[in-house]
């Protein structure tokens, strides 16, 4: 017997659009923010599609309520007080109250328009790692700049992260914003030497222009963030089962 998650045994509303998705039936396991399981019928569908996107298994995936969720997640499970994260500038606001929000500090990367906001230097990057660095986080494609990187700026700041031995939260929400066929979608998951390092954050409002649903992930391979990730997701029990099912509909869009 289940006594601490407070759930009634009272049958909910029907009659109504999507009321069923709310019935006892649909509920069995949705508190499980890990592979949401239901009575015979798999409902970690989304971490599949997701996986098969980035050729991830469905364990590497934490589902979130949105990508901010995902980057707030993040930096409060990887950061203390007073911890540094390096970020290209400029950068999207908000990423300033998920850094403070863990307490951490930003150490901004400055880029300027006549250099094409580009910053993959490695220069540059490793003369603002000091003891209290913690991460590195971009957002590739950029917002706001545009900048994407290429394959040999990925493997280098790649191998920063590695040889530093710093977390990289790489920001993909806008990952299919690339147009360029001979570069093709740019993601770090990719680069499998660093999987201890790696974050991914990944969303489905940007993907299918539906930012009301507040669906994103968390994604990374490194078996003790995922564990305090968990802690964090359970503490809110879970992303809306309704927001999950539809967001799994649009990946079978062609």
């Amino acid at each position: 017997m289940r006594i601490g998650f407070g759930r009634v045994d009272v049958t909910p509303p029907t009659g109504v659009p999507l009321a069923g998705y709310f019935q006892p039936r649909k509920m069995v396991g949705v508190l499980d923010p890990l592979e949401l399981k239901q009575n015979g019928e798999d409902l970690h569908f989304l971490s599949q599609e997701l996986g098969k996107l980035l050729e991830l298994e469905p364990e590497d995936i934490l589902i979130t309520t949105g990508g901010s969720e995902a980057l707030l997640l993040t930096c409060l499970s990887i950061l203390d007080p007073y911890t540094e994260v390096i970020i290209p500038e400029p950068y999207y606001p908000n990423y300033t109250t998920f850094v403070h929000a863990a307490g951490g500090v930003i150490r901004a990367l400055p880029t300027n328009p006549w250099e094409g906001y580009r910053y993959a230097d490695r220069q540059r990057i490793e003369s603002l790692i000091t003891p209290n660095t913690r991460a590195i986080m971009i957002t590739n494609p950029g917002n706001p700049t545009g900048v994407v990187l290429d394959q040999e700026e990925m493997r280098m700041i790649a191998d920063i992260a590695k040889e530093h031995n710093l977390f990289l939260i790489c920001d993909e929400v806008y990952r299919e914003f690339c147009y360029d066929d001979k570069f093709g979608v740019p993601t770090m998951a990719h680069f499998r030497d660093i999987d201890e390092n790696l974050v991914i954050i990944d969303s489905v409002s940007k993907r299918f222009s539906a930012c009301g649903a507040r669906v994103g992930c968390v994604v990374t391979r490194n078996k003790q963030l995922q564990a305090a990730l968990l802690k964090f997701c359970q503490s809110r029990l879970s992303v809306a089962t309704i927001d999950q099912v539809g967001a799994t509909a649009l990946y079978s869009v062609d």
